[in-house]
Order: structure tokens, then sequence, then C-alpha cells
């Protein structure tokens, strides 16, 4: 779909009863060229706006149509507008309510007829490139940048928050998509891609939609090594550690607010992609040197200790007494910054940081400044290190000074924490580019996700069964009925005993599971004890199974259907324990083999399989290939399984393969069946 005459439109008609002056005042501020019409009872004086009763008295189509009309009117105006061969519309006029709204914005894109509409409800959009502004409320402008970010949101504050905020982020785009009616974030994403002038892509999110379209969208970012930077603001539609799996998936970089998103971006446009963690911090204070090492150190960030050579090198070029070490302090005497810094930079870093305060009000100060910062960006420059300068403050870094460090290819960010993270999120960008180029399409595009209601529970030897035909390992078992006809000559001791009911999620809880069982009449005696007190649960079975004894490690399994995003795995560490630990992580199905392995090593107890303080290794590809597979049968029954909990998978030494103790199955039906 063609959106360039919505976004570099060459004429523009204002369609309803508002005020417009405003808002046509604001574009031609920004110098837009074109051809301006309203259609519209309120009329106002302004230079080359040309007034009109309808549509029809257009002598030509015109490339874009500002539509604020009421709800009710909407569909008769794009309708008119489709026919008289407008290029496109934004409906900036309020949208209908609940399920009014769903009608109309299937309506709507049936009067449109091809025609690309953008609402209902934006507050319109910004090209600062092109000088095409039409947007309900200030958003800056003027600087006419030749290349910047795009920012697409559903929700005014956060392009007003940044287009207007006093930090020299470079904006090329700002949209407000509204109900997304017609045109969706996906649509309107793969337009920024496509142009080359777009440097980085910022989202604001309130809800999860059109997913399949959205993560082709998220692939030819991706393809083409465009950063996204996402805010999640929808805490109520969708489980938010699923969102952010859902991110990750797609490769984006999620922020807290517009703040850490706003200087994340500046980061990623103008300083560069750092391909590490290890940073040269450099200060001219010890105290900042510390409140850095401790803000970047909050975020994953490693200020390494100098090597002897530089150790060394430095010694010859500080003043005595000065410290050569990692933070630098560039109180340096004779004008020898420039010197030192070349010699600190021959460090094994991956990405210059200079931490100082703007001397607000001080001449003299300011050009010892600008002699530091200066010698700071172009010696990073010469070893080709990313450089950043982070103002301590948010506050008192003036815009001149900024621009002058920005044509150093230094990146001026606002706020000690904020910087760091941003860096830190730079980084992460760089990460998962590097990992997600080596994925095929299928790891990254999303299927549509599916609506499920919870319907059946399977019995645990259901489950297990269901599980072994996909080749992944249960424990050998047998189920009976009556305690009086038991035969398990063919079962191992020790065995395990578990009342099985349709009902019941945690056995272990309800006293319905015996381990460590001996002989046939224990197992006996001990389905008779469960009879006498566990009516109330239902039993309708025994699982006899030979109990794991060489188990060095459990894993819990869970895969769980959310409406908004599709099937969630989850892998966390820990058995019965795993909730004191509240180690986790997700990922979202269809995925990959190399993906299950990467999430795995995110586990900060993942060492304890790998062979902890001299105690047996697990045999990672064998518990990567169990988890692909139970992903796999899952993935493949998504139109009926609601949710699957294996706690715990038990991991064991080579050679013997990890093996299931315990299964939870939920089927689920869609919700339109009865």
């Amino acid at each position: 779909m063609n959106l360039s005459s919505i976004f570099n439109p060459d004429s523009v008609v204002f369609i309803g009863e508002s005020n417009f002056e405003p808002l046509i005042q604001q574009a031609i501020q920004n110098r837009f060229s074109g051809k301006l019409y309203t259609v519209s009872t309120n009329r106002f004086d302004l230079p080359n706006v040309s007034h009109i009763q309808s549509i029809s008295e257009l002598d030509e189509p015109v490339s874009l149509a500002i539509v604020d009309v009421p709800a009710a009117k909407q569909l008769k105006t794009i309708e008119s507008l489709s026919k008289a061969g407008c290029g496109g519309a934004i409906c900036i006029g309020p949208s209908a309510a609940g399920d009014a709204s769903t009608v109309l914005s299937q309506e709507l894109l049936a009067e449109a007829d091809g025609m690309p509409v953008i609402g209902s409800g934006s507050l319109g959009l910004a090209n600062f490139l092109d000088k095409s502004v039409f947007f309900k409320q200030n958003v800056g402008g003027t600087s006419e940048p030749k290349s910047g970010v795009a920012l697409i949101a559903q929700g005014d504050t956060f392009l007003t928050d940044i287009c207007t905020a006093d930090r020299s982020l470079p904006v090329a785009y700002a949209v407000d998509v509204g109900s997304q009616d017609g045109l969706t974030i996906a649509d309107i994403f793969n337009f920024m891609v496509d142009d080359e002038r777009v440097s980085a892509i910022g989202l604001y999110l309130e809800t999860i939609s059109s997913i399949p379209a959205l993560s082709r969208a998220a692939l030819r970012a991706v393809r083409k090594g465009l950063p996204i930077v996402v805010i999640n603001g929808g805490r109520t539609a969708a489980d938010d550690i699923a969102v952010s799996a859902l991110f990750s998936r797609w490769g984006f970089v999620e922020c807290a607010g517009q703040e850490e998103a706003l200087e994340t971006l500046k980061m990623l446009v103008i300083a560069g992609r750092p391909l590490g963690r290890r940073i040269a911090l450099s200060t001219n204070s010890s105290s900042y040197g510390l409140q850095g090492i401790n803000a970047a150190e909050k975020v994953g960030l490693r200020v390494s200790k100098l090597p002897d050579r530089i150790v060394n090198a430095l010694s010859a070029i500080l003043p005595k007494g000065a410290k050569p070490q990692n933070p630098l302090n560039l109180q340096v005497d004779g004008g020898r910054e420039r010197e030192a810094l070349d010699a600190f930079f021959q460090s094994e870093a991956d990405m210059a940081v200079l931490v100082m305060r703007y001397p607000l009000g001080d001449e003299k100060a300011q050009a010892e400044w600008h002699e530091t910062v200066d010698a700071f960006a172009k010696s990073a420059a010469e070893q080709q290190l990313p450089c950043a300068y982070i103002n301590v403050l948010a506050e008192g870094l003036p815009r001149d000074v900024r621009e002058s460090m920005i044509a150093n290819g230094m990146a001026p960010l606002q706020g000690l924490q904020h910087g760091f993270t941003a860096i830190s999120n730079a980084f992460h960008f760089v990460d998962q580019e590097i990992r997600l180029a080596q994925l095929p399409a299928a790891a990254i595009e999303t299927p549509e996700p599916l609506h499920l209601q919870k319907f059946l529970q399977l019995d645990e030897a259901q489950g297990k069964a269901a599980l072994a035909k996909f080749d992944v390992a249960v424990p050998k078992s047998l189920v009976i009925k009556d305690a009086r006809t038991i035969d398990i000559t063919d079962l191992s001791y020790p065995l395990v005993v578990k009342a099985m009911s349709s009902e019941m999620t945690h056995k272990t809880e309800l006293g319905a599971v015996k381990l460590n069982i001996q002989s046939e009449d224990e197992v006996r005696q001990v389905i008779f004890d469960m009879n006498d007190w566990i009516e109330a649960i239902r039993a309708t079975g025994y699982l006899i199974e030979e109990m794991v004894i060489d188990g060095m490690g459990e894993l819990l399994i869970g895969i769980r259907t959310v409406p908004e995003i599709g099937q969630v795995l989850t892998m966390a560490v820990g058995g019965v324990s795993v909730e004191l630990n509240q180690d986790a992580t997700l990922l979202i199905l269809p995925t990959s083999s190399s993906e299950i392995e990467h999430a795995l090593r995110q586990l900060r107890l993942f060492p304890l399989l790998t062979g902890w303080r001299g105690k047996p290794a697990a045999n990672i590809d064998k518990l990567v290939q169990t988890v692909a597979m139970i992903a796999g049968y899952a993935f493949g029954q998504r139109k009926r399984l609601y949710a699957l909990e294996i706690n715990p998978l038990i991991v064991r030494p080579d050679p013997h393969r990890p093996i299931v103790a315990d299964v939870v199955i939920q089927l689920g039906k869609s919700e339109d069946e009865d």
C-alpha cells in the first residue's frame, strides 16, 4: 500500500466543524508548501488557505484529507473522499465506543475502498523530513532533519513528550495511529522501514494486535538492522512478561518510560552500536567516578581493570599521585589530556564514556570543559570506539553544546542512570541483532494467537502418554484401579505411588504422592491409606512408576495460551521451590532449539546444571532437545492445548535424557464452540 500521499502530500483539505486554525498554522510554521483547503463553517483568515463548501468543489483530487466529524458522519465523509479520488485521510475526530467501534472499523474500510485511512481518534502525523506536519497538538519541529527516528504511538503523550523534549533527538516522523480503524501499526511500521532516512523506530503500544503482520514488519526491520525501541503502555490487556517475551522474539528493545526510550534512541542513532559491555569510563571527579561505576554495573556494564601496559603508559603521563585506572580521572597537567586518553583507549573496551557536569555560568570552567570533551571525542573516534557523554543531571546541558558533541559523533546523554541504561540497551540491541540474524524467518514471525477456554484436564498418566508419543522420556509405569490386584513385577524399585484425578494440579501439597517405596506390600498399604482420606479429590486410579534416583537438577516447563499473545513457554530452575527462586525465562512458540538454549542460559541458576562445584554436569544438548520436543508437541496441539505444566523435569547426567516426573495438561476449546 502506497502511503506517500498521507505522509508527503502536495495538497490537504480539512473537513469538519472544528477550529482548524492552530493545526494549519503549525503546518505553515513547519513550511508546508502545498495547497490548503477547508470544508468548514468555521472561517478564519490565513494566507494561502481556500474555503470551499463541499468536497465536490475541489478542482482536482487532494493528496490528504484531515477529517474531524462525529463518528456517525465518518462513513459518509470517507466514502465521498474515496469517490473524489483523495489519496488518503486522517480521522482526528472521536472514535465510536465498545462493539460499535469494531463495526465502524469494518464499515470504514469498506467505504474507503482502498484509500488509506488513519484513525479514528488520531491526533495526526508529523513528517519533519518533508515539512508535512498535521497534528492537533504542538509537536515542535522546524529543524528540518535529513534523517532521524520515526515515532509511532497509540496515544499522544509519548509523541508530544519526545518531540517537544529539549534533548537533541533527531525526529523524522511522529504518527498517532488512533483506534487503527484503517491503517494498523504494522502498516505504518512497514512504511517507515522502507524509508532509508529512518535511522530507528520508537513505538508506544497500549494494545498488541495484528500480531502476524507486526511480526512480519519486525522481521523486515531485523533483516535491515534497524533498531526498534518500544514502551509497553498497556498493563491490563495481556501479561506484561509475555509481552516482553514477544518483543524479545522480534528484536525490540523494551524501555520502561519516555526518558529511557529517548536516551536509548539518541544513543543508537548518534553514537553507534557497542559490540560488548566493557566501557572505558572517564570523568573529572572521583565522586563521579564512583557514581559512574555503580550506575554502569547496575545495568550490566563492566568497568574492567586496566592491563599493566596501559597502567605503565598512563603513569608516565598523569600527574604525581594520580591513579592510572578505569575510571580515569582527567585532571591532567600541562594539556596532556589527549595523550592520556589515547593511551587509555588502547585498553580492551567496547565503548568510551565520559561522565561530567556542564558548568553553567562559569566561562573559564566551560572553556576547560569543551577542551576535555573535544579531546575525548576525537581520541575515541581515532580508536573507532562508540562514544557518549553523560551529563550527571538531565538538566543543564545547553542545546548548542549538545549539537557540538553530535557533530563529533558523541551522543549527549542526559541523566546518570538513564544514560548508562541507554548504553546497556544499545548493547542489548546489538546482541539481539547478532542472534536473530542467525535465525530463520519462522523463528521471528508469529502466528495469530488463538483464544481458548479451559475445557478438560487430563490425568497424569494420560498427560505422560501424550508426551511419550513425541519421544519425551517418562518413567516406566502402570495404572491400577484396585490395590488388591497389583502386579508390579515389570517395575524396578524404588517406586512412586500417585493418586490420579483430573481435578488435581498440585499432588504433593495434597499428600497424594508417596516416594521411595521398596516393596509390593508397601505399595498396597499406601493405596489403602490414601483411600481412607483422599476421597474428596475423587481419585480415578493410581499411577505406580519407577522413581528417578539419578537426578542432578530440576526444571519447571510451562506452556500457556495468552489470548493476546499466543503460546508462551516458561522455563525455570527449581521444582517445588520455583516460586521462591523467581528465576524464569519466557519464549513465544513456535521456537527453535537455539532460542531454547539461549533462554536457558539466561537463568541465574543455570550454572547448577553445568557441573557446579564439582557436581556432575547435565547434557545440555539433550536438555534442549527435550524442551524442544515438548514445545513441538504443544504447538502442534495449539488448537486444543490450553495449558501444560511439567514440574519437575528431572535433569540427569550423561548419557541419560531428562525425564518428566510430573505433568498437568489442560485442554481448551475456542470461544465460539459450545
